[in-house]
């Protein structure tokens, strides 16, 4: 026998032998996906998909590309029809948002309150200018932790069982970039933005500076929920 049909044939029984492998001993965990993106991994025993929202596919996939994507999760396994495992797993996912973006907020504060310091040396002013700054952060983290205002929706919802008891899980979905137009649509953010903006303005050439960075860091940080704020 050649040594490329000796090569063939081997290579056809390990394909043939991992195959048989995976049939006769198949792994622990699944995926979860909604097109090409893998949006949970969970345990095998007893899983169930029980609906998933295939429309928001193709942006997963984009966002997954530009390093965006940020899901959440929120789990159930106490009584109940479906209807209510569903909303009580729904609570606990809108609960990690509400808290991932109280996070992130506080972290930006810090940096704009930074920016303040490099850019605006002018004491008095900056007491009033710091004073407007806390008001506007204050609505943007009220904003960003709502999850209605957020677009937040749950995109799949799924059983499966884990030490005995069974387990209701769903995925939560936001787009960044939806999310924080909506929040700079948003009446009251639009109130709050003016009065630090004409603030800024009147300081002069400092204030415009901080002003311009301020909402540099800002849109960076809200449309990308991965980028360190």
């Amino acid at each position: 026998m050649k040594y490329g049909v000796l090569k063939a044939t081997v290579l056809a029984l390990l394909v043939v032998g991992l195959t048989s492998c995976q049939i006769f001993f198949p792994p622990s965990t699944v995926d979860v996906k909604i097109g090409n993106v893998t949006i949970d991994t969970v345990p095998r025993d007893g899983f169930v998909l029980i609906e998933k929202d295939s429309t928001v596919a193709l942006r997963l996939e984009q966002l997954a590309k530009e390093g965006k994507l940020k899901l959440f999760y929120g789990t159930y396994s106490g009584g109940g029809d479906l209807a209510d495992k569903k909303a009580a797993a729904r609570m606990e996912a809108v609960n990690e948002l509400a808290n991932f973006m109280q996070a992130r907020v506080k972290s930006l504060e810090q940096k704009v309150s930074g920016v303040m310091n490099q850019y605006v040396t002018d004491e008095k002013g900056k007491e009033q200018l710091k004073s407007l700054t806390q008001s506007f952060m204050k609505r943007v983290l009220e904003l960003a932790s709502d999850a209605k205002i957020m677009g937040a929706r749950v995109i799949a919802f799924y059983k499966f069982k884990l030490e005995g008891r069974t387990v209701y899980k769903v995925t939560l979905f936001f787009d960044p970039e939806q999310a924080w137009e909506a929040i700079s649509l948003n009446q009251v953010y639009q109130q709050e933005y003016e009065r630090l903006k004409n603030e800024a303005q009147a300081m002069g050439e400092a204030g415009r500076t901080f002003f311009q960075e301020l909402n540099k860091v800002l849109e960076e940080a809200m449309k990308n929920p991965n980028a360190t704020p």
